[in-house]
């Protein structure tokens, strides 16, 4: 069997690596960074909600924005994620 907790099909370690700081800002950062796109992304399509009801005066380009810096923050995570990963995989021993 594999070790750590089994996570929509992926295998993810249960306690944060021992290794230098660029491995705790990854184990980290990550999950925030993933966590705070998600919010902004709800965020903008409240945005587009009130701006179709008329409730808010919010710009087509600031929305825009807000899409565009959450896709981005998203990969970021995403990209430390599979970094994170790779390197608890390497550092494990497995192929």
């Amino acid at each position: 069997m594999t070790a750590g907790k089994e996570v929509l099909g992926r295998r993810a370690s249960s306690s944060p690596p021992t290794g230098g700081t660029a491995r705790w800002s990854a184990w980290v950062i990550a999950p925030f960074l993933v966590k705070l796109a998600k919010h902004m992304a709800l965020l903008s399509c409240l945005m587009i909600v009130a701006r179709a009801t008329g409730r808010i005066e919010a710009s087509a380009l600031g929305i825009f924005f807000l899409v565009l810096s959450a896709a981005v923050l998203h990969s970021i995570g995403r990209l430390l994620e599979h970094h994170r990963r790779v390197s608890v995989r390497y550092d494990r021993g497995a192929p």
